[in-house]
């Protein structure tokens, strides 16, 4: 069971950035991002495994690959700013975070674009 792996990673990680605290600050925060690159390694198997199935069922349906691509890169982008949200947060800087979070925002939104196109295009050929 991953879960309980990921789990004991995220106590440990806790555990330890208390204890630092008390010394240096800075060592929580590298503890903290550590623990969160670990965890995204156990996530990116399973990362691999959706993509892999997204792939299969967009064969069966025949949509167009671009926009599961899209797709793919949005969800990329929130988990990312997710975490480095987090760990700004974590570390006392609200407003890089925010920052942050706002260009992760803009970021989807620009991906967002072709099938915002397709979609007016679609609603134009039926009117």
């Amino acid at each position: 069971m991953e879960i309980v792996s990921v789990a004991l990673i995220g106590i440990a990680a806790m555990i330890l950035c208390n204890c630092c605290k008390e010394y240096a600050n800075w060592y929580s925060a590298i503890i903290c991002m550590a623990a969160g690159l670990c965890i995204m390694f156990f996530m990116a198997e399973k990362i691999g495994s959706v993509i892999h199935f997204i792939l299969e069922m967009v064969n069966i349906v025949n949509m167009k690959s671009q926009y599961v691509e899209i797709l793919c890169k949005m969800t990329g982008i929130t988990y990312i700013t997710e975490f480095a949200v987090n760990i700004c947060k974590d570390g006392g800087y609200s407003s890089i975070g925010s920052q942050i979070e706002n260009f992760g925002k803009i970021a989807v939104l620009y991906l967002s674009i072709p099938v915002l196109q397709a979609l007016v295009e679609l609603i134009q050929s039926l009117l």
